[in-house]
C-alpha cells in the first residue's frame, strides 16, 4: 500500500467517525425537543377518595397512587387473597375519609400478613 492510499483511508473513517457523532448529537437534540412534551397522558379512573372509587366501579375499590413515584390517584380493586398488600392498610379503616399514601389497596377479605419485620405482605385470610 502506498502512503498517500494509506492516508485517504484513515481520512474516510475519520471522517465518517464525524458523521456518526453528529448524528448521535442530531438523535439527542431531537430526543431533548420531544420528551418535554411527552408528559401530558390520559388516565382514566383518577379520583380523590374511596368514596369516588366505590360510586364510579360499583364494587368496592380503593383510591390510591398509581405508583410509587406519582402522586396521580386511580381507583384500584381491594387486593384479593394472595395479592401483595402493605401492612400498615391494617389499621386503616376502609372507606378510608383521608388520601391514601400506600400505592396498595386493603384486602378485600382477611389480612395483609408479612413476614416478622416486613412491611409488604401477602393478602390472607386470617381464622
Amino acid at each position: 500500500m502506498h502512503t498517500a492510499e494509506v492516508t485517504r483511508l484513515g481520512w474516510k473513517r475519520e471522517a465518517k467517525g464525524n458523521q456518526m457523532i453528529r448524528f448521535t448529537v442530531i438523535l439527542l437534540l431531537a430526543a431533548w425537543a420531544v420528551i418535554p412534551t411527552i408528559r401530558a397522558i390520559i388516565i382514566t379512573g383518577a379520583c380523590r377518595s374511596d368514596e369516588d372509587c366505590m360510586e364510579g366501579k360499583g364494587r368496592p375499590a380503593c383510591c390510591s397512587p398509581l405508583n410509587p413515584y406519582t402522586p396521580v390517584r386511580v381507583c384500584k380493586p381491594l387486593g384479593a387473597v394472595g395479592d401483595p398488600c402493605h401492612t400498615a392498610t391494617n389499621r386503616m379503616r376502609y372507606p378510608f375519609p383521608g388520601i391514601r399514601t400506600f400505592w396498595r389497596c386493603p384486602c378485600f377479605e382477611g389480612w395483609c400478613v408479612a413476614k416478622p419485620n416486613g412491611k409488604i405482605g401477602t393478602c390472607e385470610v386470617v381464622m
